[in-house]
């Protein structure tokens, strides 16, 4: 990143034009017309550019886009990826945190009814129950990413394939539960 910043000051912010304006450290505006703008705040994630949106001009200001910025710059100087750990910690103040474990008894109650068997024979819930919940039962489902999966399912996958695939399937039935 570049050490030249604060280019843009508030006056002239406001009496631009439709445009991009570079306010340098990664952090630009853009102007559709004289009242819609958005923040913009660039970087580069694995060498791969990236955009991010930090909202409306009308709704956050010079100052706070500055210091979202700044924010989001300190996460990926800790190798975290900004837009992923906003959208996560939104999401953990939206919703109530419910673990995996939740949410596969829930999803296997929703589906018992189609199962053979009202799912008694067990099929349907142990590869989940024996190889998935021990490891990410209590993380909540927000916060599970997929080399977790990877991980948990890893020892596994070579000397029961078929369980890992179930339970694979399983897994994805529950996230989308």
């Amino acid at each position: 990143m570049s050490r030249i910043r604060n280019k843009l000051t508030t006056k002239r912010v406001a009496a631009a034009g439709p445009g991009e304006y570079d306010d340098w450290g990664g952090l630009s505006l853009r102007k559709s017309c004289k009242l819609a703008a958005q923040w913009i705040y660039r970087f580069q994630f694995n060498g791969k550019p990236e955009n991010m949106g930090l909202g409306s001009f009308q709704k956050v200001s010079l100052k706070e886009a500055r210091e979202l910025r700044d924010k989001y710059e300190k996460l990926l100087v800790a190798g975290k990826h900004p837009r992923l750990e906003r959208d996560r910690a939104t999401k953990r103040s939206t919703s109530q945190l419910k673990t995996l474990q939740e949410v596969a008894e829930s999803a296997f109650e929703a589906l018992a009814a189609t199962l053979r068997q009202g799912g008694k024979a067990g099929r349907w819930f142990s590869p989940l129950r024996l190889h998935v919940l021990p490891e990410l039962g209590h993380l909540p489902v927000v916060e599970i990413a997929q080399h977790d999966i990877q991980r948990t399912l890893k020892p596994i996958w070579t000397s029961k394939a078929d369980t890992s695939r179930l339970a694979s399937i399983m897994l994805k039935k529950c996230m989308r539960h």
